[in-house]
């Protein structure tokens, strides 16, 4: 009986062993640039199993295209100087729409929205003055339009 339950064991932590490595994400990549700096605040995963990024790149709104292996297909700087995006979803022509600030500072300012399709070219933009917001969430609604969620700084509602 003692090999049996030994053989059991061993077959037990093996299967353990290989769900836990098959759970692991499919690459851990650092993207590393000398000059300048590049942050990533939302990712979602694309039609063609490859990621979207949204984030800011030398103080300008940045969309990034990887594959599963963490290669970059694409950088787009997109929006104007001391601008981020911070959020990221699929709309549903397999599209993307960006969401993030302008202006005044890269935490808070004028609320600015972009969608791009899946070679990063922009399809449009949207700027809402005088917002003075911070986004922390994007989602598209039932309708095809989209809905966004942060903090207004001028006196801390939500938005």
């Amino acid at each position: 009986m003692y090999p049996r339950s030994l053989f059991l064991t061993v077959l037990l932590l093996v299967t353990y062993i290989c769900i836990t490595h098959a759970q692991q994400t499919p690459f851990t990549t650092v993207y590393y640039t000398p000059i300048g700096s590049t942050q990533a605040y939302s990712i979602t995963k694309t039609l063609d199993n490859h990621y979207i990024l949204a984030g800011t790149k030398d103080y300008i709104g940045m969309a990034m295209k990887v594959d599963g292996a963490g290669d970059i297909s694409w950088i787009r700087k997109i929006g104007p100087y001391m601008s981020q995006l911070s959020c990221v979803t699929a709309s549903q022509d397999s599209c993307f729409v960006l969401a993030g600030t302008k202006g005044f500072n890269q935490t808070y300012g004028d609320l600015y929205m972009v969608k791009i399709t899946t070679a990063g070219d922009t399809v449009w933009t949207r700027s809402y003055p005088g917002s003075s917001a911070s986004i922390s969430s994007l989602q598209m609604t039932s309708d095809h339009g989209f809905i966004l969620a942060g903090v207004q700084s001028d006196n801390s509602t939500t938005v």
